[in-house]
């Protein structure tokens, strides 16, 4: 949680994360295992993705590729 919570609003990988994770709490840690932690948090609400935003304009380069990472918790 707080790996994610410092990554908020950013557009970040499994693998950042986890760098994120084993740099300041965990000694080792599998990329499946943070995908698995992450899918666990989406299905009780407490994270959720924004979708990325790719409006049909001229250009043929994306404006965002990656969904953008959100924590659900009210304070």
């Amino acid at each position: 949680m707080r790996s994610y919570a410092r990554n908020i609003s950013q557009q970040v990988s499994y693998t950042t994360i986890r760098k994120d994770m084993l740099s300041n709490d965990a000694n080792t840690l599998d990329e499946d295992t943070v995908a698995d932690y992450i899918k666990a948090l989406k299905k009780l609400f407490v994270i959720e993705d924004l979708a990325a935003w790719n409006p049909n304009l001229r250009s043929k380069a994306a404006i965002r590729t990656r969904d953008t990472r959100l924590l659900s918790i009210q304070v």
